[in-house]
């Protein structure tokens, strides 16, 4: 996966090259480390990193230097790092920051308020959660604030990094990021019917019924990615 590096006008630069990349996700974490040779030192601070179409990536904060092992050290927020350094208030005349509507909606109007608009956008599709009267916590940073409303609607945050391609001459083509955040269920549900070669018109019945969950594994780009529990009924049938 190309590691693609931006000006801070989020223009596309180039792709780094031999590099180790640390990046740390929760409650309280969600910063990186990434580590080059002194002779592929090509970011300032301020800069963009980011994988198209996933997750990963952020804003270059702080540059050091291990003169020893000849490497520089880029250092700053993920996506997530930068949504936690804003902070919802209420409003002057309000004890508390209350939320309702649908969830990109809010969303939105949350992103809008933090000012984090011109590099954040929710996605524009209908998500199905209509959240009623949430309740913020006094001064929670816009990352937790979120995630804890969509914990009480079973939902959780996806952060993904898309293209708006701008055609600025028939060749040259300028490419902004943004980052598009969606909604998605966090648990589904699936019905399975076992009968093992029995015909449509002969009577059954239930034997068993079978429940569990397990953990969907995706293998791709080389790497073994972890995604969320599916739960499962197996219904057993047999002839009567």
């Amino acid at each position: 996966m190309d590691l693609i590096y931006m000006n801070p006008q989020r223009q596309d630069v180039g792709v780094l090259q031999n590099y180790k990349l640390d990046l740390a996700y929760g409650c309280d974490e969600n910063d990186f480390e990434l580590a080059v040779s002194m002779k592929n030192h090509v970011c300032a601070a301020g800069f963009f990193l980011y994988i198209e179409g996933t997750e990963y990536g952020g804003i270059i904060r702080k540059i050091r230097v291990k003169t020893e092992e000849e490497e520089i050290i880029y250092g700053g927020d993920t996506w997530h790092g930068i949504l936690g350094k804003k902070i919802l208030e209420p409003d002057a005349d309000k004890d508390y920051l209350v939320c309702s509507g649908e969830a990109h909606a809010i969303i939105a109007r949350l992103l809008q308020r933090c000012g984090l608009s011109d590099l954040f956008r929710a996605s524009a599709e209908y998500s199905g959660l209509i959240i009623k009267s949430y309740k913020m916590n006094r001064y929670i940073s816009l990352y937790d604030g979120i995630r804890k409303m969509l914990d009480t609607a079973d939902a959780k945050l996806k952060i993904l990094v898309l293209f708006l391609q701008h055609p600025a001459a028939e060749v040259e083509i300028l490419v902004q990021i943004e980052i598009e955040i969606r909604i998605e269920r966090r648990l589904a549900c699936q019905l399975a019917l076992s009968i093992p070669v029995i015909p449509a018109d002969v009577p059954t019945r239930i034997t068993t019924v079978e429940v569990g969950a397990d953990i969907i594994w995706d293998v791709g780009d080389d790497q073994l990615r972890r995604w969320d529990p599916v739960f499962f009924i197996i219904l057993h049938r047999i002839p009567v």
